[in-house]
């Protein structure tokens, strides 16, 4: 997601007008009944979902992908039956971790007057295609890497980066700082522990070292994830050719 979408605002298609109806749906809903009166305290995400939606469409963000973070209300009044509510959305905050978009959200939901309502401020996490685009390039796709109730069935501490996804970020890592592909003539590492990604995301780093071997420069990568190493000792190393 790029960074010019902060401060983007994103209305509902079309007012949203509430009924006893609905009220009584929603309640029952969370296992409350409605004998009338205000709307349940959460019930402004109904009007609130469409704006969202709104927002994911126009960036073509794929909601399967996306999680609560937190969520906020503010109100000014309750809501009631007979409200024609409006909402627009407004992106506040945008930063990536480990590959995952944390976007924080401003939703304002105003009457047929345009009074405010409520506020609603929302942090929501799109968790990032790398593991799925690189599943579907390497023809690696087992389920441990994208599916976190497989992930944990088999004792894993939720979805884990294939090992190989790790060490091809290691490669473009030495990319980055310079290494040519054709120098490298041996890349490896032994894999120590799990890279978990869980919906906010993995915090990755990685610090590289240069020692002389013979007539050959090895390279050392240390790669931490949540002040973990996730190689050997030796972190993954490249050997250069001469």
């Amino acid at each position: 997601m790029d960074a010019s979408i902060v401060g983007r605002s994103f209305p509902s298609p079309a007012p949203f007008e509430v009924t006893e109806a609905a009220l009584a749906d929603f309640a029952a809903s969370v296992g409350q009944s409605y004998d009338g009166g205000p709307a349940p305290l959460t019930f402004p995400i109904v009007p609130a979902f469409a704006a969202m939606m709104g927002f994911l469409a126009a960036e073509e963000i794929d909601l399967s992908r996306v999680v609560h973070g937190e969520q906020k209300f503010s109100y000014e009044r309750p809501v009631v039956v007979g409200d024609l509510l409006s909402v627009t959305l407004t992106v506040a905050t945008l930063r990536q971790i480990g590959g995952n978009d944390i976007v924080g959200t401003t939703s304002a939901v105003t009457d047929a007057d345009g009074a405010l309502v409520c506020t609603g401020t929302a942090t929501l996490v799109h968790r990032g295609v790398d593991l799925v685009a690189y599943a579907a390039a390497s023809g690696d796709h087992n389920p441990i890497h994208q599916d976190e109730e497989i992930a944990r069935s088999v004792g894993l501490p939720g979805v884990i980066a294939h090992g190989m996804f790790t060490l091809a970020l290691v490669a473009r890592y030495l990319g980055e700082c310079g290494v040519a592909t054709g120098d490298v003539s041996e890349l490896g590492g032994k894999f120590v522990k799990p890279v978990v990604v869980p919906a906010e995301g993995a915090e990755v780093t990685m610090t590289g070292s240069a020692r002389v071997d013979g007539d050959d420069t090895v390279i050392a990568v240390e790669v931490l994830c949540d002040g973990a190493k996730v190689f050997g000792p030796r972190g993954a190393q490249a050997r250069l050719r001469a």
